[in-house]
């Protein structure tokens, strides 16, 4: 193993940061820490690094977009905007009723 787990001061792994790290860190369901051996948990672990590293990497580069965006005077749209979601379709009555005569016919 590359990294070492938390030992205790007998030199033992200690059990709350391992229970820690396994249903906290990476939220995993109780009950899969008896499953696990060291190595897999140590490869999950890793695997989270990764991704929050990821995450990390791509919030410092928005922020830098934006920044330079700001600093130019040109704003750069780094994400969609929200309100476009919100829209909901507006529908007549007669488009109401005519999907659920529809319905009907399919359940009949």
């Amino acid at each position: 193993m590359a990294k070492r787990f938390p030992v205790n001061k007998q030199g033992f792994i200690d059990e709350k940061m391992l229970y820690k790290i396994v249903y906290v860190t990476l939220k995993l369901p109780l009950g899969s820490l008896d499953d696990l051996i060291a190595e897999e948990i140590e490869w999950l672990l890793q695997g989270y690094q990764e991704e929050q590293k990821q995450f990390y990497e791509m919030l410092a580069y928005s922020f830098r977009a934006g920044y330079i965006s700001a600093n130019n005077g040109k704003p750069i749209q780094l994400f969609e905007d929200g309100s476009k979601k919100n829209e909901s379709k507006k529908i007549t009555k007669s488009q109401k009723e005519n999907e659920l005569e529809a319905l009907k016919n399919l359940f009949e």
